[in-house]
C-alpha cells in the first residue's frame, strides 16, 4: 500500500547440509545404513621429503597424521636443534617449523637451516598468530609462507599446493562412508573429528582414543604446574603453559579448552591477577569434566 509499504512470505525447500549437522554435532543420519559419497582424495607423492618440527606432542600426532593422509611420509623433529642437524643430513623438499620452541625457536632454526644447506628447502610457519608483525618476523627469517593453529588437513593441503602439484588421485568411484554417531562428538570439533575418522578408517583403529588420552595426560601435568606458578605468579612461564596447552587443544579439537587458554593468554599480558585466577578456575573446571568425559568413553 502507498506510504505504507508491503507484507509478503514465500517458502524454499532446501536439503539440510550435512556440514550443518556435523557442526552441531549430529552425526547420526535419520535413516539406518545412509552413507555419504567422498570425492577423491587428493595425494602427493611419497616421494616427497618432508619435515615436521614440532616441541608439542599433541600437535606433532596430529599433523604427522594428517600429511600421512596426504600420502606423504614426514619425519619429525622435536626442538629446534634437532632440526637443524636433521635439516644438514637430510635433503627435504619442505619443513614445516613451529614458531614458539625453547631453547633454538623455529626463527632462528629457519636462518640457520637456510645458511647452511646446499638445497634450500621450502619453510613454512606453523604459528598461532597471524598478526602482521609475526608475519614479517617468519618473512624475514626466511619462511615462505605459514599456517595458522589450529588448522586442518585442507589448511595443509591448501599450503602445499602452491608449491607442489598433488599426484593424480585414483578416483573414488564407488567408495562411500557410512556416517554414524561417534563417542567423542559432545567434546571434539566435527572438523576434527571427520579428520581422525579418515585416519581410523585407514586402519588406525583407535586413533582418536589413544590422542585424547595422550592430550589429557600431556594437559594434566601443564595444568598442574600452571596451578602452581598461580601461587607466586611468574606470567612467562604461565604464558608457556597457556601457549602449549591452547595450541594442543585446538590441534585436538577441545574448542572449549583452546578459547580458555586463548583467554588466559590474553589475561596474562595485562597481569591482572583476578581475573588470571578466574579464569584458572574455569580451566580447572573444564578440564575435569573434558577428562572425565574421555576416560569414561570404551
Amino acid at each position: 500500500k502507498y506510504e505504507k509499504g508491503s507484507i509478503f512470505w514465500f517458502e524454499l525447500k532446501f536439503q539440510r547440509s550435512q556440514r550443518a549437522e556435523g557442526q552441531a554435532g549430529l552425526l547420526l543420519p535419520k535413516k539406518t545404513g545412509q552413507a555419504v559419497r567422498k570425492a577423491a582424495p587428493i595425494r602427493f607423492s611419497r616421494d616427497l621429503r618432508v619435515l615436521v618440527v614440532e616441541d608439542n606432542p599433541i600437535n606433532l600426532i596430529v599433523t604427522t597424521k594428517m600429511l600421512e593422509q596426504l600420502g606423504l611420509d614426514p619425519e619429525t623433529a622435536g626442538n629446534g636443534i634437532e632440526a637443524i642437524e636433521k635439516a644438514l643430513s637430510g635433503d627435504f623438499d619442505f619443513i614445516f617449523m613451529d614458531c614458539q620452541m625453547p631453547e633454538v625457536d623455529g626463527f632462528e632454526a629457519t636462518r640457520r637451516i637456510l645458511m647452511k644447506v646446499k638445497k634450500k628447502p621450502h619453510i613454512f610457519a606453523l604459528t598461532a598468530s597471524t598478526s602482521i608483525s609475526e608475519r614479517e618476523k617468519c618473512k624475514k627469517a626466511g619462511m615462505e609462507d605459514y599456517v595458522s593453529k589450529p588448522f586442518t588437513k585442507d589448511d595443509l593441503t591448501s599450503i602445499i599446493s602452491k608449491y607442489f602439484k598433488p599426484a593424480t588421485a585414483v578416483p573414488n568411484i564407488g567408495w562411500e562412508l557410512d556416517i554414524v554417531q561417534h563417542s567423542f562428538s559432545n567434546i571434539v570439533d566435527a572438523g576434527k573429528l571427520e579428520t581422525f575418522r579418515e585416519i581410523e578408517s585407514n586402519g588406525k583403529k583407535n586413533f582418536t582414543r589413544n590422542l585424547l588420552t595422550i592430550y589429557i595426560d600431556h594437559s594434566a601435568k601443564l595444568i598442574a604446574e600452571m596451578n602452581d606458578k598461580l601461587l607466586i605468579p611468574d606470567f612467562a612461564r604461565l604464558s608457556e603453559i597457556a601457549h602449549n596447552v591452547k595450541g594442543s587443544s585446538g590441534n585436538v579439537g577441545v574448542m572449549k579448552l583452546y578459547s580458555l587458554f586463548e583467554k588466559l593468554e590474553k589475561v596474562l599480558k595485562s597481569e591482572d591477577e583476578l581475573a588470571i585466577g578466574e579464569t584458572a578456575e574455569m580451566i580447572n573446571s573444564e578440564f575435569s569434566k573434558t577428562k572425565q568425559i574421555i576416560l569414561s568413553i570404551d
